[in-house]
Order: structure tokens, then sequence, then C-alpha cells
């Protein structure tokens, strides 16, 4: 909070010290540099689509988990313990690479998740034909599953194949409950992301059209409650 406010500070500092700035050739040469760009950067933001800045964003986040996880490798390798924000970095990028690529083409990479669940919810039976192939019960792939998972909570299972169906409904809760909390988190994040877009296009409309006077009048008024701001909190 204390920063941008500072950071409003400056704004409002630099705004109304342009003239003053302007009366050397240096001076009128930066200033002009600083509206050309900040113009140039407005437009640029007021002329873009929501969905192509997630695209790049999504592209973005890849490179910096792709990147992330290079360095961790070599990190590991070296025998250097990467630290928390570091590692925490990674996850957040990996988490928003995610959602982004599912927000920005929702119905593939959900048909691929389901694609996924299904194969997990499969692998019971794919189990259960293979004890079936092997014919021998002591050493079940389904026996070793679901005693570790279901004989402490009082099941009794004399079958392979209610081992296989248990395992299977097991698998289903888990997987619904994994795929509401995906849905739900990424909702959240294309969300967040959507709106902070659409706010930059619309902020840069309104800029663009706010005249220069207008600004300098605005910036004399945030000037000093800022400062007294900054002051008290001091």
């Amino acid at each position: 909070m204390i920063t941008l406010v500072f950071i409003i500070n400056l704004i409002c500092w630099f705004v109304i010290s342009k003239e003053g700035m302007k009366k050397t050739k240096s001076g009128e040469i930066f200033i002009n540099n600083i509206d050309l760009n900040t113009i140039n950067l407005l437009r640029w933001r007021a002329n873009s689509e929501v969905m192509s800045d997630l695209k790049k964003l999504s592209f973005f986040f890849k490179m910096i988990t792709l990147l992330g996880l290079g360095l961790t490798l070599v990190f590991s390798l070296v025998k250097v313990q990467p630290g928390f924000y570091f590692c925490i970095s990674i996850l957040l990028s990996l988490l928003f690479w995610i959602a982004l690529m599912w927000g920005t083409n929702p119905k593939k990479e959900t048909i691929e998740w389901f694609k996924y669940l299904g194969i997990i919810l499969l692998m019971p039976g794919f189990f259960y034909v293979l004890d079936i192939i092997s014919n021998d019960p002591a050493h079940s792939i389904l026996k070793v599953l679901t005693q570790k998972n279901f004989y402490s909570f009082g099941f009794e299972l004399n079958s392979e194949l209610e081992m296989g169906i248990l395992l299977t409904f097991y698998l289903s809760i888990v997987l619904l409950l994994m795929t509401t909390c995906w849905f739900f988190i990424n909702t959240i994040i294309i969300s967040l992301f959507m709106s902070l877009m659409w706010l930059t296009i619309k902020s840069s409309n309104i800029l663009l059209n706010i005249k220069e006077s207008t600004i300098t009048n605005i910036a004399y008024i945030l000037m000093p409650i800022s400062m007294i701001i900054l002051f008290f909190v001091k």
C-alpha cells in the first residue's frame, strides 16, 4: 500500500514538473520521448484483445516454468538448495500456465483432462486382467492396493472382482474431487487475469481521451494527499 502511494507521489511530481523540465533542450527531448512512449504504450494496451493477451501470458508462464525447472535441475546437480520463494514462484508459474492454457482453449483442455481421468479409472480393470492372467492370488496387484487402503476400514474383499470394483469407486470419488478443485481454481485464475487485462484496456482508452491539463490538475490534487499519507505512515 505504501509502495503504491509512493509511486503515485512520484508520478504526480513528474507531471507537475514537466513544464519546468522542458525549459532546457535536453529536458524537452527527455519529456517528449517519455510522452511519446507513454502514448504508444497506452495505444498498444487500448488496441489489445483479452484472449490474445491470455495466450501470450500462457506462453510467458510456460517459459518461466520450464526455465525454473531447468535451474532446479542444475541446482540439484551442483548440490545447491533452491530458496523457498524460488520454488513457490515455479509452482505458481506452473499453476498459471495450466489455468491460462485451459482458459484460452477450454474445450480441448477439458477433453484432455477427462482422457487422463478415463485412463486412471481403467487401471483397476487392467490390474484385474493381469491378476486373472497370472492366476497367483499371493501376488495379486489389486490385493496389494486394496489391503493398504481398505482393509483397515473393515472391508472384507474375497475376490479380485470386488477389489477392482471398490478401487474403481474409490478412484471415482477422488477424481471427482480433484476435477471440482481443478475447475474451481482454473476459473478463479482465468477470471482474475481476464479482469486485469480488461481493466488495462479500459483504463488505457480512458487515459488516451483525457486532456493533459486535466491530468496536471489531478496531479496537483493527489500530490499533497500522497505526501500527507506518507508523512503520517512514516
